[in-house]
């Protein structure tokens, strides 16, 4: 009398479901690799970002504290102040949901 875990296709199946499991386990991995060089990207693009960000508001304040103010300079400030805005929405919600 045979059983079911001795019958040669229970077998077949259980290999073929080791095998899925397997590859899943890769795909699995090869994304999360694929993730991590994304997530470092942004993080680089960001940096870029904020390093200008300072420079451009450096800019601008320095055209309003010169002798002859210029207003052009408030364009820079405020143009400063959306991309920090901009910098902050990327590492919150970008880049804030690492597990």
């Amino acid at each position: 009398m045979r059983t079911d875990e001795s019958h040669p296709e229970t077998e077949v199946t259980r290999g073929r479901l080791k095998l899925q499991a397997r590859e899943q386990r890769y795909i699995e991995s090869v994304n999360n690799q694929r993730g991590q060089s994304d997530r470092k990207l942004v993080t680089l693009f960001s940096y870029f970002l904020g390093i200008f960000d300072a420079l451009l508001f450096s800019f601008g304040v320095n055209m309003l504290a010169t002798s002859s103010p210029d207003k052009r300079g408030w364009i820079f400030v405020v143009f400063s102040i959306i991309l920090s805005s901009l910098i902050a929405y990327i590492k919150i919600y970008i880049l804030g949901d690492s597990n």
